[in-house]
C-alpha cells in the first residue's frame, strides 16, 4: 500500500512538474523523463536542455565540493606510522576519486553540444542521461584515451540495445 502511495504522489509531482517552457508549445511527455535516456533529451526544448544542465552541473559542485573537502580532511588525518594510517588513507583515496567524478567545473554549452552529439547517434539512444553526462565529461576533460571511451561505450551498448 505505502509503495503504491509513494508511485502515486511521485507521479503526481511529475506531472505537476511539467507545463510549457518559454519557446515550447507542448508540454513535455513525464514518461519520456522516466526513462530518461536519448528519446527523452531529443524531446526537451533548447530552454530544458539549458535548464537541466544547469541543475545536473549545480548538484555536482556541490557534491564535489562536499568530496572534495572530505578528501583534504581525512588526506590530512592520515598520520604515517600511525595504527590507523592504512585505512585513513586509503579512506582518503576514495574520498579524492570520488570527488572528481562529480567534478563537472567546465563550459556548459561544451556539455550540452556534447550530449546532443552522442545521442545524434542512434545506438546511444537507451543510453541513461546520466551515462551520456559522464562520458561527454570524460570526453571535454581529456580524461581517458579515446580508445578506453570506445570501450566504455560499446559496453553500454551491448547491454542497452539487446
Amino acid at each position: 500500500m505505502k509503495t503504491h502511495f509513494g508511485f502515486a504522489l511521485l507521479f503526481l509531482l511529475v506531472l505537476l512538474g511539467t507545463g510549457k517552457g518559454q519557446g515550447q508549445t507542448v508540454a513535455p511527455n513525464p514518461l519520456l523523463r522516466i526513462a530518461g535516456n536519448g528519446v527523452w533529451w531529443g524531446s526537451l526544448s533548447s530552454d530544458s536542455k539549458e535548464n537541466f544542465v544547469d541543475g545536473y552541473t549545480t548538484a555536482m559542485a556541490r557534491a564535489h565540493h562536499t568530496t572534495d573537502s572530505e578528501c583534504k580532511s581525512t588526506t590530512n588525518d592520515a598520520k604515517p606510522g600511525s595504527s590507523d594510517f592504512n585505512s585513513t588513507f586509503t579512506a582518503a583515496v576514495h574520498f579524492c576519486v570520488l570527488a572528481e567524478s562529480f567534478n563537472f567545473d567546465f563550459d556548459k554549452a561544451k556539455l550540452e553540444d556534447g550530449i546532443d552529439k552522442f545521442y545524434e547517434d542512434s545506438r546511444n539512444t537507451r543510453i541513461p542521461i546520466d551515462f551520456s553526462m559522464e562520458y561527454v565529461k570524460d570526453q571535454l576533460k581529456g580524461k581517458s584515451p579515446a580508445k578506453d571511451l570506445d570501450d566504455e561505450l560499446r559496453g553500454w551498448r551491448k547491454i542497452l540495445n539487446k
